[in-house]
């Protein structure tokens, strides 16, 4: 699935290429984009053609293009969505929902396999009610110790997990990179969020922005689909400490992977290096 730092790759490969350029023709291809279309309110083949691509940014785990409208299109890739930049006429791609043919002669498609990613066009009024859905981002600097100390407290969530999965508590994780920081941080996922103290609040921040930044640096973690705007995979896959090592040894020397689910989702950790404390068993 995309997180921030997939997103976050795409996004930095479509900001020098897209800004000045001007969407010609959007086509929804097949059933496949008939029902991307009723997932969205406004038909974008109608809405789209003759804007102007201003900007390229991300907004959590959406990336949004800016246009000369004032409006904002939003692609949210889910879990196996795509955003891909092609030449027109360049072999068609696997899954393709919509094309958007550009002024220059390429192609912006958005593909997904299982139907789940969405493509919205919004007003700047639509997009900060989606804005104020959530919390502050992991990566921002201004974000203190202090304050993630609190969000986390704070929350009603029953695991320290599906606390850092929530994005209107703090933005920008996914469940490979909480695994990977909860695993830097020493602390167990099952934990409940009020018992963590403020020093481990201020290791797990460091832990969930140095895993960002990795995932970041080896361009995203291709597990099952992602691909940069190029279709090109990640690598940080190759150095995860964690997810998906069921049965493996610790890279700390101490204990197995072991895997279980949290909240419904896939969670892996060390039962040694992540211990629970007693208190969290009753």
């Amino acid at each position: 699935m995309p997180e921030l730092p997939e997103v976050q790759t795409i996004a930095s490969d479509l900001r020098p290429v897209l800004p000045g350029l001007t969407i010609t023709k959007v086509s929804y291809t097949g059933p496949l984009g008939q029902e991307l279309l009723r997932k969205s309110r406004i038909d974008l083949s109608l809405s789209l053609p003759g804007k102007k691509i201003t900007e390229v940014r991300r907004l959590s785990k959406q990336l949004l293009l800016d246009l000369s409208s004032g409006e904002v299109l939003s692609l949210h890739l889910r879990i196996t969505g795509r955003i891909l930049l092609r030449k027109g006429g360049d072999k068609e791609d696997d899954y393709t929902r919509a094309k958007l043919e550009l002024d220059d002669g390429q192609e912006l498609r958005f593909t997904d396999r299982n139907g789940l990613a969405s493509a919205e066009l919004l007003t700047q009024s639509e997009l900060g009610v989606q804005e104020k859905r959530y919390g502050p981002e992991i990566l921002n600097p201004d974000l203190t110790t202090g304050e993630f100390f609190t969000l986390l407290t704070s929350s009603t969530e029953p695991s320290l997990k599906e606390t850092l999965l929530q994005q209107k508590i703090v933005s920008g994780m996914g469940n490979i990179y909480v695994d990977e920081a909860l695993y830097l941080a020493q602390l167990h996922p099952n934990l409940k969020p009020k018992q963590i103290a403020t020093g481990e609040a201020e290791v797990l921040l460091e832990s969930c922005r140095q895993v960002l930044a990795e995932g970041l640096r080896d361009r995203g973690t291709t597990i099952d689909s992602y691909v940069d705007a190029y279709g090109n995979p990640g690598h940080h896959q190759d150095h995860l400490r964690v997810y998906g090592r069921t049965g493996q040894p610790c890279l700390n020397g101490n204990g197995t992977i072991e895997y279980k689910e949290v909240g419904g989702r896939r969670t892996y950790f060390c039962p040694d290096c992540q211990k629970l404390p007693q208190l969290s068993l009753f």
